[in-house]
């Protein structure tokens, strides 16, 4: 079987339909395919499909025509043929014409009469016209002309329109009508969700800013009580669309949908003939596709568990399709006092009328709290990310994070070219000023400088020396390898640098001394800023040959949280270089909002910080299990942890096999309590070789076993990660980030020859993503891996 064209590309936009009843259709004998993907529409996120040979006629039902030139063909009730072919950058090639008609003799026909002609007509005008969403194909580009966009648009209308209708009488038995939810007027607020109508489907975003304003004798809508307007700037989800800036209420309600009570939303329990809007593929000419929303009408509602729905929707265009509620992929639209009363439950209150008619103003403030909590802090990295300018970062950043992300802006400033010699020298003064004004900001430049993290070092020196911590760090590492530190053992700080003075007096008389004497030497907690340590406890230490131990951090009046990690002998430039692509990379998933079942796919990240030659400081996660014991871990996860070990396992191994990350026996790879996986010890990175390693991909058997039947879905999510790394302009961002990380360490050239090899940038996305599922699914039965972990267990077994 060849390659088959992507699910989740499909044509969009408004359709004009043209009736006619069991065509046949073939695929063309030059066709490089051999077979073909039909799936079930419209539930776009499914990635069950079936398979289709080549020499198959089908009948096809339905047929419609886009804005694109494309004829879509529909074989059966809501099923939908992919008959597309692709470029190398996912972009479909709409000139490919893939199938023929099939030209069958003229038969006579007789003449029948129909026993109900008015019923007959009646059911040939209501063939739905398809709305043009993603779940369309696009098959021939020369069979149907195009309609304009004013039909397009006014078909689309009045489908919505009988929707409406609709549901307006029968939600109520009284004489008067029923407003729809849409048609309810709410006091917009900054971060809420607005949807707003754009070629005849919805655009998702959050507004950005509301400015209300007076209008005296203005126009009374249905369900507007006053003649209040405001003036709303949208933020699309899509990266793409650009804000737009419009008027709350709209002229037509239904163009502007503001959704409120998110979270209140959640608990509302789904009706029949209620309205919702559902998330698709759209194919939008100026933009391209994205994921887009269409109105529709519950049909069906089934309970499925606590608060669980199964929902079947039939959208404007006629197309029916089956989501599960509450999800991410549908918006229910209730009535204004159900979310009232959902709210006052949430708050403790009842479900009386003075909850139900409590004020918008006073709902919007509940909703507002809840949209953001949920909100995504804007942070320096993610910032960085969207190219603001290191300017702006440093003036606008909070100490903690440009603690974390300090090797990062440094050595950005060191790679800004000799041209922009002026700019270059400000950003350096910007960056060690704010080092001045930080004790530790100075420990951690102190660090960077010892650990030779930072890749011209001498451009900093030259305007501030840090105040070293060598001298200490080694002492306790002499301390380590003379086994003199087991468990329970009492490090003085103190009394450590006190001696160092007192044998460095000694030595005045043999030669000069260094001008940063060890009584300058104040030690802050390595992942807590302003937090002074005077003594440190051992809580355990770690056999392996660098003897790593665990530490418990005090000062003077308190114990200081987290315990941390302490470890000499490895190189922890490269831990500290992996942690960073993993924050861009989830950076990527999160703005894809990437996810399985409500779970994330991310590459857990911890705190790591190189702090000389040979030591790093790790945060310690606790309650972990290593792969070993995966039968163990797993076994025991509720529904949810499942899904969170399918999401970060999935963004795990793939972000460990991009950055090339080696020696992955089963010790170095965890499984917390709460389910997500993830890898440590980043000592072998952009394929250093290890003299017996395990597949590329890690993955035991036993771990396969575990996962059942979620198997296949953990495939599909790791293929999912890797394709959005895989885009065009995130790989690029991914290789440019990663010369900035690893440049101390390796040549930029070789950094950039690995990760394009990595990432396949010499294949099409297609061959590229064919070419991970089959790396991931040869992976359980590697017996390179076997005999790695086999070989471990051995020498772990032997040092006791």
């Amino acid at each position: 079987q060849k390659a088959k064209s992507p699910l989740s590309l499909s044509p969009l936009g408004s359709v004009s339909s043209s009736r006619f009843t069991k065509t046949r259709y073939k695929m063309r004998d030059d066709s490089k395919y051999d077979f073909v993907a039909t799936r079930i529409f419209p539930d776009i996120r499914s990635t069950k499909v079936r398979d289709v040979p080549k020499d198959r006629v089908w009948k096809a039902y339905n047929r419609v025509t886009g804005k694109d030139d494309n004829v879509y063909l529909q074989l059966k009730k809501g099923d939908w043929v992919f008959m597309y072919d692709f470029d190398e950058d996912y972009k479909v090639i709409r000139s490919k014409c893939l199938i023929e008609e099939v030209k069958e003799p003229k038969r006579k026909r007789t003449r029948s009469k129909s026993p109900n002609p008015a019923a007959s007509k009646t059911i040939a005008a209501s063939t739905p016209s398809a709305g043009g969403r993603g779940s369309n194909t696009s098959l021939d580009s020369t069979a149907t002309s195009v309609t304009t966009a004013t039909t397009i648009t006014d078909s689309a209308n009045n489908s919505s329109n009988n929707i409406n209708n609709s549901a307006t009488s029968s939600s109520s038995s009284s004489s008067t009508a029923v407003a729809a939810p849409w048609e309810e007027v709410i006091v917009p607020e900054e971060n809420m969700t607005a949807m707003v109508k754009h070629r005849g489907w919805y655009n998702k975003g959050k507004i950005a800013k509301v400015e209300k304003k007076e209008e005296e004798g203005g126009e009374a809508r249905k369900g507007v009580k006053t003649a209040e307007t405001y003036t709303i700037r949208v933020v699309y989800d899509v990266k793409a669309l650009k804000s737009t800036t419009l008027t709350y209420p709209a002229k037509n309600m239904e163009d502007l949908i503001l959704v409120n009570g998110e979270e209140a939303r959640k608990s509302l329990k789904p009706r029949e003939k209620m309205h919702a809007l559902g998330m698709f593929t759209v194919d939008d000419p100026d933009v391209g596709m994205y994921i887009g929303w269409y109105k529709g009408m519950v049909k069906d509602v089934k309970k499925k568990g606590n608060n669980r729905y199964r929902l079947s929707v039939c959208y404007v265009d006629g197309t029916q399709g089956a989501c599960d509620y509450p999800s991410s992929n549908i918006v229910g639209l209730f009535h204004q006092s159900e979310i009232a009363t959902a709210v006052g439950k949430t708050k403790g209150g009842g479900s009386d009328g003075a909850s139900e008619r409590s004020s918008s103003k006073q709902l919007e403030a509940v909703v507002f709290e809840s949209v953001q909590n949920e909100t995504p802090k804007s942070t320096l990295l993610s910032d960085f990310f969207r190219g603001d300018g290191l300017v702006y970062l440093l003036e606008n950043c909070q100490l903690e994070d440009l603690a974390e992300k300090l090797p990062i802006i440094m050595n950005a400033v060191s790679l800004t070219p000799v041209w922009l010699i002026t700019e270059k020298t400000s950003l350096r003064e910007m960056v060690l000023d704010k080092v001045r004004q930080s004790a530790y900001l100075g420990q951690l430049y102190a660090y960077l400088v010892d650990s030779k993290t930072l890749m011209f070092p001498e451009f900093f020196l030259s305007s501030l020396q840090p105040v070293s911590q060598v001298k200490f760090w080694d002492k306790v590492a002499k301390m380590s390898a003379a086994r003199e530190l087991v468990k329970d053992s009492i490090i003085d700080i103190k009394l450590v640098l006190d001696n160092l003075v007192e044998a460095e007096s000694k030595m005045k008389r043999e030669g000069p001394i260094d001008s940063r004497s060890p009584s300058d030497i104040v030690v802050y907690h390595p992942l807590v800023p302003s937090k002074i340590v005077t003594k440190m406890k051992v809580l355990k230490v770690f056999e392996s040959n660098t003897r790593p131990f665990l530490t418990q951090l005090y000062n003077e009046t308190e114990v200081i949280h987290p315990p941390v990690l302490i470890k000499f002998g490895d190189d922890f430039r490269q831990d500290v270089s992996c942690m960073n692509m993993f924050y861009l990379m989830n950076h990527f998933w999160e703005e894809e909002k990437t996810q399985y079942k409500g779970m994330p796919i991310v590459c857990k990240t911890y705190q790591c910080i190189a702090g000389g030659d040979k030591l790093g400081f790790i945060e310690f996660v606790k309650d972990c299990k290593c792969l070993y014991e995966s039968k163990s871990a797993i076994s025991n996860l509720r529904q949810e942890q499942f899904h969170r070990l399918i999401g970060s396992g999935a963004g795990s191994y793939i972000a460990s096999y991009i950055l090339g990350i080696r020696d992955r026996h089963a010790d170095n790879i965890l499984i917390h309590k709460d389910g997500t996986l993830f890898h440590i010890d980043f000592g072998h990175v952009l394929g250093d070789t290890v003299t017996i390693d395990t597949h590329p991909f890690a993955i035991t058997s036993s771990f396969k076993k575990q996962l059942g039947q979620k198997w296949p879905a953990f495939l599909d999510e790791c293929i999912k990660a890797f394709l959005v790394l895989r885009r065009p302009d995130n790989a690029h961002k991914l290789i440019q980030f990663a010369v900035v990380c690893f440049s101390p360490l390796y040549p930029e050239h070789k950094i950039i020859e690995f990760l394009r090899k990595q990432l396949y940038m010499n294949r099409t996305v297609e061959k590229a993503g064919v070419k991970i599922r089959k790396l991931i699914e040869s992976a359980p039965g590697s017996y390179r891996t076997r005999f790695k972990n086999a070989l471990h267990a051995v020498a772990v077994s032997m040092k006791g």
